[in-house]
């Protein structure tokens, strides 16, 4: 078995698609069916909201249709509908483990946040297309919802970023866990010797390589022609340093 060093690039590769591997068996937390059902019907309840739709509803006509006034800028005080498709969902942590998982920002207040993927049509003031629609620049907040829905919101967004830092742990854990072992090791030999599972994130090219059969007389031949080693005026030094005794 020839014997393949685990170079830098050789390392770098095998750590790249063991973290793939890892990001495919690990995907991120998603919020259940259960909370999305919750969070939807927050929204939708939500003073802010239930007024807003009832400005816009005041202000239609028959058919629906919505009035639209040019005058003293009032076409920005008009509700309109906006289609998320993704948001943040931000509350206010309530003790001190809670607070542990906030994200921080110098110039800004301190919450608890997750990015939800749901379809939610909310209402906006101002044209939507001043707003970021699908992007996690969006925010709601739970302290907007009704007294009654914040608790359970609370409690499944505290959830969801638990079970985030739960992966990202163990995401850290993984890469170092595999980074020490390309570190502790010389050959690719030696990583499959220790890690038989590691032969998974070995390119063909590599496992052919360290399972080639070398004889010491071929070593020396592929080590000539890698350092493009000519023996030939090397050798009539040596010989003519023997003929005259030197």
């Amino acid at each position: 078995m020839a014997s393949v060093r685990l170079s830098r690039d050789l390392r770098r590769d095998i750590l790249h698609k063991s973290q793939v591997a890892f990001e495919k068996t690990n995907p991120d937390p998603k919020p259940p069916t259960a909370f999305l059902q919750k969070l939807t019907a927050a929204i939708a309840n939500s003073p802010m909201q239930k007024t807003a739709f009832k400005i816009r509803q005041s202000h239609a006509d028959e058919r629906g249709v919505t009035q639209q006034y040019k005058s003293f800028g009032l076409k920005d005080l008009m509700p309109q509908v906006l289609n998320l498709s993704t948001f943040n969902l931000k509350g206010r942590y309530r003790n001190a483990e809670e607070k542990n998982l906030t994200t921080s920002n110098y110039n800004s207040d301190v919450f608890l946040e997750f990015n939800v993927e749901m379809r939610a049509p909310v209402m906006v003031y101002h044209s939507p297309d001043r707003y970021v629609t699908d992007s996690s620049h969006v925010a709601l907040y739970v302290s907007d919802f009704d007294e009654d829905d914040q608790q359970p919101i609370l409690d499944g967004l505290v959830m969801l970023i638990e079970q985030r830092e739960t992966l990202r742990e163990k995401r850290m854990g993984y890469r170092q866990n595999i980074q020490e072992l390309l570190e502790d090791c010389n050959t690719v030999h030696q990583f499959v010797e220790t890690w038989p599972a590691g032969d998974a994130f070995l390119s063909t090219e590599v496992k052919q390589r360290m399972h080639e059969k070398v004889t010491r007389q071929q070593s020396a031949r592929n080590r000539r022609e890698a350092l493009n080693f000519d023996s030939t005026i090397a050798n009539q030094v040596v010989l003519t340093s023997k003929l005259i005794g030197v």
